[in-house]
C-alpha cells in the first residue's frame, strides 16, 4: 500500500522491494523498484529529513532514472552495448521521499562491464557513501585515490572494490577504485569486493570486504604497537580486509 510502484514489472525476474514501518510496527508503505529485468536492493539508508536511499544492482535497461540540479547522473545502463557479456549488472543508487510515494533521484552507477553496490551509509551531514565492486576499466571515477582498475584482463568476473562519496545534493565528491592487480590466489580469476561502509566522527571512511589478491594494497599506521591487529600478507584462498580512507 501507498508505494511508489505497487505493480511488479512486466517480464521482470526480480524487483527490489522497499518497506517502511513506524516504531510501533505499523506498515507505512511497501513498494517495488525496478525495470523489466533483474534488480536486487542490497542496502538502505535514511537522511536526517527522513528521505530514503536504496542501492544495489540492476540488469534492466529501463530502470526509472532521475537526475537533480547540479548533478550529472548516469542515466543509462553502462553494459548494455557489450552484448557479449550476456546478463551482467550495473549498480544503482535511488532516493525516494520519506512517504515512499515519489522518486527524488535515481541513477545507474557503472561502466561497460559489471558493478554492484553492496552498502551505503549516510553521515550526520547527509553525505552519502557507497561501497561495492566493478569489473569495468571505464568505471566513472572522480578525485580518485586509485584511478584505474587493477585487473588488466577482459574478464568480467575479475573485479576491484569501488568506494565513493556524494554530498547532500547527490553530487559526487570522489569515487575510486581500490584493490590489487591480477595476482589472484586462485590462479584463475581475481576478485575483491567491499561489503560494508561506515564513517567515524572525524569523517574517516572505513570499508570491509574480501580479497583473493596477493598484492592487495596494505599499510600499517601503527607498526610499533603490538596491540594493533595487522596482517600484511595474503593467507589461504580469500582474506577479509578493513581499509580506512581519511576525511575529504
Amino acid at each position: 500500500p501507498n508505494g511508489l510502484d505497487i505493480v511488479f514489472a512486466t517480464g521482470s525476474v526480480y524487483d527490489a522491494v522497499l518497506i517502511k514501518y513506524t516504531g510501533d510496527d505499523t506498515l507505512r508503505f511497501a513498494t517495488y523498484f525496478g525495470g523489466s529485468a533483474v534488480e536486487f536492493g542490497n542496502s538502505v539508508a535514511m537522511t536526517s529529513t527522513g528521505d530514503i536511499f536504496i542501492a544495489g544492482e540492476t540488469q534492466s535497461l529501463n530502470m526509472d532514472v532521475m537526475s537533480v540540479t547540479g548533478e550529472t547522473g548516469q542515466l543509462s545502463n553502462g553494459y548494455y552495448l557489450n552484448t557479449a557479456l550476456g546478463f551482467k549488472s550495473d549498480g544503482f543508487l535511488t532516493k525516494i521521499t520519506s512517504a515512499g510515494d515519489a522518486l527524488m533521484f535515481s541513477r545507474y552507477v557503472g561502466g561497460s562491464k559489471s558493478e554492484r553496490i553492496n552498502s551505503i551509509h549516510i553521515d550526520a551531514s547527509d553525505n552519502l557513501y557507497i561501497a561495492g565492486y566493478t569489473s569495468s576499466p571505464n568505471f566513472p571515477v572522480i578525485n580518485a585515490h586509485q584511478s584505474t582498475l587493477g585487473s588488466s584482463t577482459n574478464n568480467p568476473d575479475q573485479f576491484n572494490c569501488i568506494v565513493g562519496k556524494f554530498n547532500a545534493s547527490q553530487a559526487a565528491q570522489w569515487i575510486t577504485h581500490f584493490g590489487g592487480t591480477d595476482n589472484g590466489a586462485s590462479g584463475t580469476q581475481t576478485q575483491e569486493s567491499a561489503f560494508d561502509i561506515v564513517t567515524d566522527n572525524s569523517g574517516n571512511v572505513f570499508i570491509g570486504g574480501e580479497s583473493d589478491e596477493i598484492d592487495f594494497p596494505t599499510t600499517n599506521p601503527n607498526s610499533g604497537n603490538p596491540n594493533i591487529l595487522f596482517d600484511g600478507s595474503h593467507n589461504g584462498y580469500r582474506d577479509g580486509f578493513i581499509v580506512r580512507f581519511t576525511s575529504g
